[in-house]
């Protein structure tokens, strides 16, 4: 009797240490998938930080080239026909469209546009905000008048002394803006968008989430 009880208590002794042992090893594989899954996240966080600082920073180039495209072509407004200027801004800044627009109302593009027959320049985003702020500024994205894409303007107010003189400008459509962003694939899984300070949407690959 005493050797079955023995027997019987030794069992459950092996049994009680499997029990523990294959509860440790559990414990030891769950934390060790843990820590690789924390460390290969936070790997993952640095690479997608440093890949957005580097295209945030492309951008931010972009911008300032076509900014001085805009300045160089602010001279035009004093010609009679800026037009064959205008077509070498847009080509130097390899955007859709330039532009200067006067206080009178007159525009000239750098191509003919489809326009209706009441357009005022003067009452379009782009030129308010750069004649409220006296120099350059990038609009948000808006639709167009002419192909009802939305755009985005980087436009520059022209001054002679305190008296806006006109304003030049530059669109390029977002859907070519988004094809960019669209290359941004940190992995295979995942996309880049733009958005501002506040969280609404600049560019992104499907347009209709723009503004959203």
């Amino acid at each position: 009797m005493n050797w079955l009880s023995m027997a019987s208590l030794r069992k459950k002794i092996v049994l009680a240490v499997g029990l523990l042992v294959l509860v440790g090893l559990l414990l030891l594989s769950a934390t060790s998938l843990w820590i690789g899954k924390h460390h290969v996240m936070a790997q993952l966080g640095q690479q997608t930080q440093a890949l957005a600082r580097a295209h945030a920073e492309a951008i931010s180039n972009w911008i300032s080239a076509r900014e001085m495209v805009v300045s160089s072509f602010t001279s035009a407004a004093g010609l009679t026909d800026p037009v064959p200027v205008l077509v070498q801004a847009k080509i130097a800044g390899g955007v859709d469209t330039a532009y200067i627009a006067f206080p009178d109302k007159r525009i000239f593009f750098s191509e003919p546009q489809n326009l209706p027959a009441d357009y005022d320049p003067t009452s379009r985003p782009w030129y308010q905000k750069a004649a409220s702020a006296g120099g350059m500024v990038l609009t948000e994205p808006y639709v167009d008048a002419a192909s009802k894409k939305l755009v985005i303007t980087l436009a520059n107010a022209i001054k002679d002394g305190g008296t806006l003189k006109a304003v030049a400008a530059l669109d390029v459509f977002m859907d070519g803006i988004a094809t960019n962003v669209a290359s941004i694939r940190p992995t295979p899984g995942t996309f880049g968008f733009l958005a501002n300070k506040s969280g609404r949407i600049m560019v992104h690959e499907d347009v209709t989430l723009v503004l959203k």
